[in-house]
């Protein structure tokens, strides 16, 4: 299917009006000048996407940026809308940009959603459990994203310290070690992820204490220590390519008797 056709396809279905239809050269030209970093990313990452993308203007987005695939029979992704928020995006969103290539690229790489609710997470506790599941998956999804980032320059101490901020704020009203199974899962997953962003964060900028993970490790000590050996394992293992994420994923699930809430496709 060509462009043209794959436009007229959506316009009909009424995926996008074709008067919001913008270029990406409109979209990204302040980024592409104003940022040397993106435009390394851009230059040598962009090529990667096969399919085609469609920019959208859509005022009225909450964020800046929003990517939907474009589903023909039988859910097959024959492309990509990236709604926008505004016709030129503004450099402070840099991160934004490139995070939406990444989420397009690593999709097409094989890196879709893996972890699955099975029935047994619907009802009162439904929030904990989706809540438990994006942490196991950003566990590994974060930081490797966050590689490509650094790969290229960019500078992930500002990212990581709002976070820990917040983070440490969320997590001041719980006093006590988690004690149950998915918690200690939870909790598991969240120190991992913390630690591999920090060592991907120090290949660009060098950094010698870890000041967040350093305040968790006093405060939680036994599923900090628990956290470290599974760190130490993950990182053996490998997690950047999408089989050796599953398997993380499985043993994780299956050390932390979480079978019966979630599934891995």
């Amino acid at each position: 299917m060509t462009r043209d056709q794959l436009l007229l396809a959506i316009t009909t279905a009424g995926y996008v009006n074709p008067a919001n239809i913008i270029s990406e050269e409109q979209v990204l030209g302040r980024l592409l000048n104003d940022s040397a970093e993106f435009n390394r990313f851009y230059q040598n990452e962009r090529k990667k996407i096969k399919k085609e993308i469609f920019w959208f203007l859509n005022p009225m987005l909450t964020s800046s940026l929003r990517t939907e695939p474009i589903l023909g029979k039988k859910d097959i992704v024959l492309g990509y809308t990236i709604n926008t928020k505004l016709p030129e995006i503004d450099p402070a969103n840099v991160f934004d940009s490139a995070y939406e290539f990444i989420d397009i690229i690593r999709s097409e790489q094989g890196f879709t959603e893996m972890i699955k609710l099975t029935s047994a997470a619907s009802g009162p506790q439904s929030a904990f459990f989706q809540n438990t599941a994006s942490a196991l998956s950003s566990m590994l999804n974060g930081p490797s994203v966050n590689m490509i980032l650094a790969n290229y320059g960019f500078d992930l101490w500002p990212y990581y310290d709002t976070t820990s901020g917040i983070q440490r704020q969320q997590l001041e009203p719980f006093t006590t070690e988690p004690q149950l199974p998915l918690w200690k899962l939870y909790q598991v997953s969240f120190y991992v992820q913390k630690a591999l962003d920090w060592e991907v964060a120090c290949k660009v900028s060098l950094r010698e204490n870890n000041e967040f993970l350093s305040w968790y490790e006093a405060r939680y000590p036994v599923i900090s220590s628990e956290a470290r050996e599974v760190l130490e394992w993950v990182k053996r293992t490998g997690y950047t390519t999408p089989s050796k994420a599953r398997r993380i994923f499985r043993e994780m699930i299956r050390r932390y008797d979480a079978d019966a809430y979630f599934t891995v496709s």
